[in-house]
């Protein structure tokens, strides 16, 4: 697996556990701008229900999260999977794991807050309007090699106003997605903490500089919540299908591991009920 996509994996992680809410579906339709004029498109629907939310892939351009695919993560992150329905099998993400098999160091990190102003209103909803920016530089060692890149990331977004007691509930349950990696923790607690409501729509630009070449890449993420609606979720689209077999994980370092073992899907965590769940 690329390196720069399993940082990447990470920070989405991070992002993606503070962005759930009880009792919600909605739709989003998001493009990546990439260098020289490529671009990523992909359309997705989140369920969440309780501790459990579903990804699901309807639309996607990315090779890694082909259409009809879906990602779980139950009990606030305690228990991650990646499903892949066309041959029945399914990947376990410890994020543990992967933290102490990632070979890199984060140093002078750094957060700002830009604006937070009121916002339009928007599927109905009031948001506010908010811009910050998370910087850093971080250290790579890959097999005898380094590599320093500063990374500066751009956000602005356009928040919902409504289910602040439940993101504070998620935000308390963040020791969930600690991967034991102590900078890689530091990166998922800044995201969080700037995490005040659901992104109804939200761009972010990130560029990558390598500090000894000097290049840097720019990519730039619109995501936008085209539908949204407030509904009970049966705990059963929250299962990993009877039948499925588990794919082992391969990390750089790790030492490989067979793929595709035949193991049955382990027991699903029962949700917790909690306050959170009726604060709409």
């Amino acid at each position: 697996m690329n390196r720069r996509l399993i940082a990447a994996g990470f920070l989405a992680y991070s992002i993606l556990v503070v962005q759930a809410h009880a009792g919600l579906v909605y739709t989003t339709v998001t493009k990546t701008e990439l260098e020289q004029g490529r671009s990523m498109a992909a359309t997705s629907q989140t369920r969440f229900e309780g501790n459990n939310l579903r990804i699901d892939y309807q639309d996607n351009q990315n090779p890694l999260m082909k259409k009809g695919s879906y990602m779980l993560i139950r009990d606030f992150g305690k228990n991650i999977c990646f499903v892949n329905p066309d041959d029945k099998t399914y990947i376990m993400w410890d994020m543990k794991v992967m933290g102490a098999k990632s070979a890199f160091k984060v140093s002078n990190l750094k957060t700002e807050t830009i604006l937070d102003e009121k916002g339009p209103k928007m599927l109905g909803q009031a948001t506010r309007h908010v811009k910050w920016s998370l910087s850093y530089d971080m250290e790579i060692s890959f097999m005898g090699m380094q590599n320093v890149q500063s990374v500066t990331i751009e956000t602005e977004s356009w928040v919902s106003t409504m289910y602040k007691e439940l993101v504070k509930l998620l935000q308390a349950n963040v020791q969930s997605s600690k991967t034991g990696n102590e900078d890689m923790d530091k990166l998922i607690e800044a995201n969080a903490a700037q995490i005040t409501g659901l992104p109804l729509k939200e761009i972010r630009v990130t560029r990558m500089t390598d500090v000894k070449k000097g290049k840097t890449n720019v990519n730039t993420l619109t995501s936008e919540i085209t539908a949204i609606t407030e509904q009970d979720i049966s705990k059963d689209v929250f299962e990993i299908p009877a039948g499925f077999t588990e794919k082992i994980l391969s990390m750089p370092g790790a030492g490989g591991g067979s793929s595709g073992a035949a193991r049955p899907p382990p027991p699903a965590r029962p949700p917790h009920n909690s306050a959170g769940d009726n604060d709409k």
